[in-house]
């Protein structure tokens, strides 16, 4: 998949969903254990909100999908004021979705 494997030089993928690997995306989250990554994550599930169980259902919703056939996490930023996440998840369909998630 040309379009999930495309990234800016400054991104660094920090997780892929291997193939056979029962689609849990919360739990592969909060699995990674890469320091670039892990302080980000909470944010991405909105660990520290009231709406948490609401947004991880969302993203379960999304990228646990069946015809989401591959699954990757950068560590993104600019090297400077801007870093986060982006989750990028093709699927049979041609489509490809994806979560970006900055802080600054």
């Amino acid at each position: 998949m040309a379009g999930c494997s495309a990234s800016p030089s400054v991104w660094r993928q920090v997780y892929a969903r291997s193939s056979g690997v029962k689609p849990d995306i919360v739990a592969e989250l909060r699995a990674i254990a890469d320091p670039a990554a892990v302080q980000y994550i909470p944010v991405l599930l909105l660990a520290d909100t009231d709406d948490y169980a609401k947004a991880q259902q969302g993203l379960a919703d999304v990228f646990d999908d069946p015809q989401v056939t591959d699954l990757r996490v950068y560590a993104i930023g600019d090297g400077a004021a801007m870093s986060g996440l982006l989750l990028a998840g093709c699927r049979t369909t041609g489509e490809t979705t994806l979560l970006i998630s900055l802080l600054d």
